[in-house]
């Protein structure tokens, strides 16, 4: 009996750390988001004092500043 609870809560505690850190991750993604749309319309050389990266954060777009 006890090894089935144990084994459950090690299921339960494996699950919520992973949930965790999914959140944190698109808690990063959406701040990041909001960054980069409050910037858009600055000039690069402005993004790029700012600390901001010259890219989205897909790969495969590119802002209209790095063409």
């Amino acid at each position: 009996m006890w090894t089935l609870l144990l084994w459950l809560n090690q299921k339960i505690v494996a699950s919520y750390e992973l949930l965790k850190s999914k959140y944190q991750a698109q808690k990063a993604r959406r701040v990041m988001r909001r960054q980069m749309a409050m910037t858009r319309h600055l000039p690069a050389y402005l993004r790029r004092d700012m600390g901001l990266p010259p890219y989205t954060e897909r790969e495969d777009t590119r802002s209209k500043d790095s063409q």
